[in-house]
């Protein structure tokens, strides 16, 4: 057991200081799983998506009971008249008199008429769904070519650094000819001292492109939300597709760039609020119905008068017209701006394309 032990011990003190290699399909993976970016739209994404699970709710009643129960403790004090005969009023005090009070209603109105607008609300819902699932595309796409970008670049780099470090070689072996010329006397110190400023140069060079890689693996650390090991290793070359032509690129560019399809999305979107808003114009028929319960009930008298019970109940039902006449021309202005959002937003699409 203790040479077991022994045995894990030094494996995983050896294993320590390797870096892990990270290919650019791991780094994708770990992008689309763990990126901050993807994550935040996909959860916007799900809040249009339980909005539109309950968009039929726009044609459906609206509801509402409601309930009282109140009890009240009063005193009173009146004056009245005995009879016609003897004009001098008589007191009539009267404590703790308590009054209960309960009464139940419940209204219903159903909006069958409001110009359309519940059926615009409907399609501008689904149509935010829609949104929502082409923007967390796009912002995939756009997290993944971020990552491959970044990816590319320390590659670049590492290339750049091994140049460095050829000519730091180049530098070195300068500066050991330069030694053996003075020491032989066929040179001179100035060119000794050139092929060191030479190949400090070329050592400083090598740190600041060590220094660049690094940030640049931190980078890309980042928009896999810090999911890789803190020492990892990438590869060492970049591969290229030159089969690839202008013309496959753009075929069909409007109908699969993600950026593309939402900016058209928007436009539909802002369409549909055009006719939301001028729905604003139309009458609104709705049918109403509602229902009463009223109780009252007197503990003493207050005067011969008063009643010491009473209930009412009954419903009610009918048709509901509301015309708009005139509301400050908010409804023009509504519309106008809608009119100037959907124009703005087919100049962006025309933009991105």
């Amino acid at each position: 057991m203790k040479q077991v032990l022994s045995v894990l011990l030094f494996w995983s003190v050896s294993l320590t200081g390797v870096a892990q290699f990270v290919s650019v399909e791991e780094a994708v993976e770990l992008a689309l799983e763990k990126n901050f970016d993807v994550r935040v739209q996909r959860a916007i994404a799900a809040s249009a998506s339980n909005d539109n699970r309950f968009a039929n709710g726009a044609f459906l009643p609206q509801l509402n009971v409601t309930g009282a129960y109140f009890k009240t403790v009063n005193n009173s004090n009146n004056l009245a008249f005995s009879n016609s005969n003897n004009p001098n009023p008589i007191e009539q005090p009267h404590t703790g008199i308590r009054l209960t009070n309960s009464n139940t209603s419940g209204q219903m109105v159903w909006p069958i008429f409001d110009g359309t607008k519940m059926f615009a609300t409907r399609k501008r819902i689904a149509e935010l769904d829609n949104l929502g699932e082409v923007n967390v595309r796009n912002q995939m796409m756009n997290s993944v070519a971020s990552v491959i970008t970044n990816y590319y670049n320390i590659v670049r780099q590492k290339q750049q650094l091994k140049a460095i470090q050829e000519l730091i070689g180049v530098n070195e072996v300068r500066v050991k000819l330069a030694e053996k010329k003075l020491q032989v006397g066929t040179g001179g110190k100035p060119e000794l001292l050139q092929a060191k400023v030479d190949y400090n140069a070329q050592r400083i060079l090598a740190l600041q492109q060590e220094t660049l890689i690094q940030q640049l693996k931190d980078q890309l650390n980042g928009l896999l939300g810090m999911g890789l090991p803190d020492v990892f290793e990438i590869s060492d070359t970049i591969p290229i597709n030159l089969s690839l032509t202008l013309e496959e690129i753009t075929t069909g560019i409007e109908n699969s760039n993600q950026t593309l399809l939402a900016a058209k999305k928007n436009i539909e979107i802002a369409a549909i609020v055009v006719r939301e808003n001028r729905a604003a114009r139309s009458p609104v028929i709705s049918l109403t119905s509602a229902y009463n319960y009223n109780r009252n009930e007197t503990a003493a008298p207050i005067s011969p008068a008063t009643q010491q019970f009473t209930r009412t109940n009954g419903y009610n039902y009918g048709v509901a017209v509301t015309v708009p006449i005139l509301n400050g021309f908010n409804v023009h202005r509504l519309v106008n701006q809608a009119k100037i959002t959907l124009d703005r937003l087919r100049l962006i699409y025309e933009q991105q394309k």
